[in-house]
Protein backbone atom coordinates (compact mmCIF):
# COMPACT_ATOMS: atom_id res chain seq x y z
CA UNK A 1 0.00 0.00 0.00
CA UNK A 2 2.76 2.35 0.47
CA UNK A 3 4.42 1.84 -2.31
CA UNK A 4 0.92 2.48 -4.40
CA UNK A 5 0.75 5.34 -2.31
CA UNK A 6 4.07 6.98 -3.37
CA UNK A 7 3.51 6.51 -7.25
CA UNK A 8 0.36 7.83 -6.65
CA UNK A 9 1.69 11.31 -5.44
CA UNK A 10 4.82 11.48 -7.56
CA UNK A 11 2.72 11.21 -10.55
CA UNK A 12 -0.01 13.83 -9.32
CA UNK A 13 3.40 16.06 -8.84
CA UNK A 14 4.63 15.26 -12.59
CA UNK A 15 7.42 13.18 -10.70
CA UNK A 16 6.06 10.11 -12.26
CA UNK A 17 8.09 9.12 -15.17
CA UNK A 18 11.10 11.46 -14.34
CA UNK A 19 13.70 9.60 -12.54
CA UNK A 20 16.51 11.91 -13.02
CA UNK A 21 15.24 14.58 -10.75
CA UNK A 22 13.74 13.58 -7.02
CA UNK A 23 11.13 15.66 -5.41
CA UNK A 24 12.22 18.31 -3.11
CA UNK A 25 10.73 19.69 0.05
CA UNK A 26 7.38 20.73 -1.40
CA UNK A 27 7.20 19.36 -4.33
CA UNK A 28 4.97 16.86 -3.97
CA UNK A 29 2.14 18.90 -1.67
CA UNK A 30 -0.97 19.88 -3.39
CA UNK A 31 -2.08 23.21 -3.71
CA UNK A 32 -5.21 23.84 -1.27
CA UNK A 33 -6.84 26.91 -2.68
CA UNK A 34 -8.48 27.74 0.77
CA UNK A 35 -5.46 27.77 2.74
CA UNK A 36 -4.50 31.64 3.01
CA UNK A 37 -1.43 32.24 0.89
CA UNK A 38 0.42 35.49 0.80
CA UNK A 39 0.28 37.11 -2.98
CA UNK A 40 -2.26 34.39 -4.45
CA UNK A 41 -5.50 34.67 -2.32
CA UNK A 42 -4.29 37.11 0.20
CA UNK A 43 -2.45 40.33 -0.34
CA UNK A 44 1.35 41.16 0.61
CA UNK A 45 0.18 43.91 3.15
CA UNK A 46 -2.68 41.47 5.18
CA UNK A 47 -1.11 42.55 8.51
CA UNK A 48 -2.23 45.90 8.02
CA UNK A 49 -5.28 45.34 5.73
CA UNK A 50 -7.17 42.72 8.62
CA UNK A 51 -5.58 44.47 11.77
CA UNK A 52 -9.02 45.78 12.78
CA UNK A 53 -10.64 42.71 12.17
CA UNK A 54 -7.85 41.06 14.57
CA UNK A 55 -9.12 43.23 17.61
CA UNK A 56 -12.48 43.12 16.48
CA UNK A 57 -12.15 39.59 17.21
CA UNK A 58 -10.84 39.14 19.96
CA UNK A 59 -12.98 41.78 21.80
CA UNK A 60 -16.20 40.24 21.18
Amino acid sequence: MLLFRTITVRKRAGFGHDTEKDPGPGDLAIFFPTCPQPGINLPENWREVYARFLFLSINL
